[in-house]
């Protein structure tokens, strides 16, 4: 959804829906913008309170980052069976959400998953991690080989490698120009040439008194 610069904006469970052949599908489009360019930013409010991250709560701009956290929130909900935040009044639970702070998901899960909780839970949206940066954890791609689910990872497109004729020498044109004088013995021959071709002045001899 992220690589098609689509932002959901109301991630919960509850529009989360499992079919009969255990594939994940998301719902409740009804909110969804679509951006030009992911880094862009919205400033609507919209959204279900428990889920909303700390810069809609602030009405402060905000991008696909936000849905990290609602992730973050969804998956910490599905370990402790209860939200990370939760208050008596909407207003309590906005401040304790632009706060950041709540407790960790129970020890029964691994580190690695309570690792993905916390970065998705980062007060700081620019340290939270892209979807595209989650599907490529190892622990992530372990579980999905081991479930056979098919991970719909966006792959970067690798930086372009120096070609070997810019980092190795050519032998073939070496060989070819092995008996032609190198650049190096025409600025000497030429050095020697110019200093022999120089006239030389004599100084004048000293007389005698």
């Amino acid at each position: 959804m992220h690589s098609n610069n689509i932002l959901h904006r109301d991630l919960k469970t509850l529009n989360i829906f499992l079919t009969k052949d255990n594939k994940i599908k998301l719902g409740d489009l009804g909110v969804a913008k679509i951006l030009e360019d992911l880094d862009n930013f919205v400033t609507s409010k919209v959204g279900t309170p428990y889920y909303l991250s700390p810069e809609v709560c602030e009405d402060r701009p905000y991008n696909s980052k936000s849905d990290i956290w609602s992730l973050g929130c969804i998956l910490y909900e599905l370990c402790s069976l209860h939200h990370p935040f939760e208050a008596k009044n909407q207003a309590a639970l906005l401040l304790k959400i632009i706060r950041g702070k709540c407790e960790s998901i129970p020890r029964i899960y691994s580190r690695q998953l309570g690792e993905i909780v916390h970065s998705c839970l980062i007060k700081d949206y620019k340290k939270r991690p892209s979807i595209n940066a989650i599907l490529q954890l190892e622990v992530v791609q372990s579980k999905a080989q081991l479930l056979k689910i098919h991970l719909p990872i966006k792959k970067k497109v690798p930086e372009p490698e120096e070609s070997q004729a810019n980092v190795l020498p050519n032998r073939n044109n070496e060989s070819r120009n092995s008996n032609q004088p190198r650049t190096s013995d025409k600025l000497t021959s030429t050095f020697r040439h110019r200093k022999d071709s120089t006239p030389q002045i004599n100084s004048p001899a000293r007389t005698r008194k």
